[in-house]
């Protein structure tokens, strides 16, 4: 049974408190914020019958992306406790402002594998393969190489034939959960293997740049959990994905360090603080509902990857 360490009681009280202040003023700031771009944005929109929307939903963007790099109370987000209890306590904020409808949604964005790193080592990929056969994939040697021609640009002579039935595909890396679904399609065209349908993608796939291979153990799901440890038995992944204390420090999972640094380990990126979030906003008037998302850095206060569905 996975176990992680005791932690000051007083400490723990003291960061619940900060985090619980984070989250106070984030979420009034940011209502405040955004209701009085609304009020301007409606005034000037008064006149014009068409764009409201999108308008509008660009405004709430604009709004949150600076509250996220203007807010005192992110500076105090600086470890895993904190960072941890914010994004706990911050999960949703859903309110209303004028006729709109707004959901606002924090998460890690570091808690799955980012398969843009899989050409970077042959060791990796041979463990991606393990991985693949527990749900019983025929061919996770061709589905690694439709992968890696779909990640390493262009090149004389590709390792699959992806590209001579589909093109126009992008190859410099995935860019979202479409993007995978065209090649995990393909795969089941030219093997007539269904099971590649039963792996959790959504659970242990993220798209990053491909320099990023951080992956933080705080919010791993029990999937992840299987891909970096194989030989561990579902229950204790799942006791890992649940756990309630904050990992500080990797020793705190219950590994030991020949545990974390064994080859098959030490070829993920494990850490224990990743500031880096990934920010949702969903946005709902009548009959129209838009949703954007991307990614902030806590550190560098910058926010990349965005995503756009109006």
């Amino acid at each position: 049974m996975i176990k992680s360490s005791k932690r000051s009681s007083s400490n723990n009280k003291n960061r619940s408190g900060i985090a619980l202040l984070i989250t106070l003023f984030f979420v009034i700031a940011i209502t405040a914020s955004i209701g009085i771009s609304l009020g301007q944005v409606n005034n000037s929109l008064e006149k014009i019958s068409g764009g409201r929307f999108i308008t509008q939903s660009s405004a709430v963007l604009e709004d949150v992306s600076q509250l996220l790099k203007t807010s005192p109370e992110m500076e105090l987000i600086t470890d895993a406790t904190s960072l941890n209890l914010f994004l706990t306590s911050a999960a949703i904020i859903p309110f209303e402002v004028e006729s709109l409808r707004v959901f606002i949604e924090m998460k890690s964005a570091r808690g799955k594998f980012n398969i843009n790193t899989l050409a970077d080592s042959v060791k990796l990929q041979q463990e991606f393969e393990g991985y693949l056969q527990r749900y019983n994939v025929q061919d996770g040697v061709y589905l690694i190489d439709l992968f890696i021609d779909s990640i390493k640009g262009k090149q004389e002579l590709y390792r699959s034939d992806l590209f001579d039935y589909m093109p126009w595909l992008y190859r410099e890396g995935f860019v979202d959960e479409k993007h995978l679904k065209e090649v995990i399609d393909f795969y089941v065209r030219s093997r007539h293997d269904g099971a590649i349908y039963d792996v959790p993608w959504e659970k242990v796939i993220r798209f990053g740049e491909n320099n990023d291979t951080a992956l933080d153990v705080n919010y791993m799901s029990a999937e992840m959990w299987q891909m970096v440890m194989p030989q561990m038995q579902i229950d204790s992944t799942i006791e890992l994905a649940d756990h309630l204390e904050v990992f500080e420090t990797l020793e705190d999972t219950g590994f030991t360090p020949d545990e974390l640094n064994a080859p098959e380990v030490k070829i993920y990126n494990l850490g224990t603080y990743a500031p880096q979030i990934t920010v949702t906003v969903d946005i709902e008037d009548n009959n129209e509902s838009s949703s954007i998302k991307f990614e902030y850095d806590i550190t560098t206060k910058k926010g990349k990857q965005f995503e756009f569905n109006i």
